[in-house]
């Protein structure tokens, strides 16, 4: 099918690995790792055939129910927690293998969260699926203080966002935390009021204004251990120190849960440069689609020539056109996963 496709398509300079590793018979099977926002989802709904605006692309669509059709297995790494990618991976499977189908049966790879601090190991036999938190119970406590700071510095305006006390409102963004169920299991995120940077680059003043004095307030306080992420997109994330999605990727490598050589990442960010990097060293192949930060063009195997979803449907299977719509997603609730705890020092 590969071999098909790459004749009827263009592909861009630097595919010839992503062919290789997609039509190699040998076990094991597969493994595509994407990201989320700027990558499978785009920025803002999208119009599709049937009316019905949404955020990931036919094209998208048309790739992923491909890739389950070749037994190509399915993984996601993304900043979001579980609460928040969880209803984007069920809208999504609504749309490739229909509706009421369980996410995971389509993304069956490793589902990585928060940035690299949670991994979704799923359900076998009776066991349901389980979050596995990556870091440690003092890593935990400083993760509490932490929280429980930032929700009594920030002032609130009235309308949803709110100030950080001394900040100058000129010269940084207005922030949010998530409700108390939305927020992460090992890291804390604090939205902030603005464009992503990719859109309007001043904006990364207004957020680096955020990220120092959080982490200067949090020094003052002793509290230690947390690292600021900066995802660009109005979002911070403090996490332990040490946590990333390179690292999170290597840790499942080394278990045996994905071979590297077997395995493409899709992404977008400058969270996404450093797994990018070591899984082009590794001997897999890492994609950055158009959108994507210059030090991720640079690092990763190939750079697309289309953003987003047209990008990873381009990057995966060199498509350029959607296959038949499936009816609108339906809705579905589905149990929140156990969460349990790995250090990854042990």
């Amino acid at each position: 099918m590969i071999d098909a496709l790459a004749a009827a398509c263009a592909w861009p300079a630097g595919t010839v690995r992503l062919r290789t590793i997609l039509a190699a018979p040998q076990p094991p099977a597969p493994l595509v790792l994407t990201d989320l926002d700027g990558t499978l989802l785009e920025p803002a709904p999208m119009p599709w055939p049937d009316g019905i605006s949404r955020r990931v692309r036919p094209e998208a669509v048309a790739a992923l129910r491909s890739l389950r059709r070749d037994d190509v297995r399915v993984g996601v790494v993304t900043e979001r927690p579980w609460s928040a990618y969880h209803p984007w991976l069920a809208e999504i499977t609504a749309l490739v293998l229909g509706p009421g189908v369980d996410p995971y049966t389509l993304f069956n790879g490793p589902v990585i969260g928060e940035g690299g601090a949670t991994v979704r190991r799923c359900a076998t036999g009776k066991r349901p699926g389980t979050i596995v938190r990556l870091g440690s119970r003092r890593a935990d406590a400083a993760r509490q203080a932490a929280l429980d700071w930032l929700t009594g510095a920030i002032v609130d305006d009235g309308d949803g966002w709110g100030r950080l006390a001394e900040l100058d409102r000129r010269a940084s963004a207005r922030v949010a935390l998530p409700p108390p169920g939305e927020q992460g299991d090992v890291a804390i995120f604090l939205y902030e009021e603005g464009p992503n940077v990719a859109d309007d680059p001043a904006a990364a003043q207004h957020y680096g204004a955020v990220a120092a004095w959080v982490a200067a307030a949090l020094r003052e306080r002793g509290v230690g251990g947390l690292a600021l992420l900066e995802a660009g997109n109005g979002t911070l994330r403090i996490a332990p120190r040490g946590i990333g999605k390179e690292r999170t990727v290597r840790l499942l490598a080394r278990f045996g849960a994905l071979d590297p050589t077997r395995t493409i990442f899709v992404g977008d960010g400058a969270n996404d440069v450093a797994l990018a990097a070591w899984l082009h060293e590794a001997g897999g192949a890492s994609v950055a689609v158009a959108n994507a930060v210059p030090a991720l063009r640079t690092a990763a195997t190939c750079a697309m020539d289309r953003p987003g979803g047209l990008g990873f449907a381009d990057a995966v299977l060199g498509w350029s056109n959607p296959a038949s719509l499936v009816e609108a997603p339906a809705g579905g609730d589905h149990a929140r996963p156990e969460v349990r705890w790995l250090d990854p020092a042990r």
